[in-house]
């Protein structure tokens, strides 16, 4: 199998959840990631909020479900993020933690 660059396959990735990398990379996914998920991830853990995507019984095992999960975060934190905002942070957290794409 042929190996593909990653910015080539995060490309392919945004395209197939309908984003385009163009819109994707005026968004800054870790900014949002950071000001909105990390503060209380942090009350859940009791310290360090990125714990929770580094556990061995984590909630999300593919693309799909992180998106979902991204989701409907979003919607708890009430966060009035776009769709596209949505998406760019799952990408961000794919590339950060989870490596589903790869």
């Amino acid at each position: 199998m042929k190996k593909i660059s990653s910015a080539l396959a995060i490309s392919l990735i945004l395209t197939s959840i309908g984003i385009s990398p163009i819109t994707a990379m005026a968004i800054d996914a870790e900014t949002l990631h950071n000001s909105s998920c990390i503060e209380c991830h942090s009350r859940m853990t009791g310290g360090d909020g990125s714990l929770l995507y580094n556990r061995e019984e984590r909630l999300v095992h593919d693309q799909t479900a992180l998106l979902a999960r991204v989701g409907r975060c979003a919607i708890g934190a009430q966060s009035g993020w776009s769709d596209a905002e949505i998406k760019a942070v799952s990408l961000y957290l794919d590339e950060q933690f989870y490596h589903f794409s790869k």
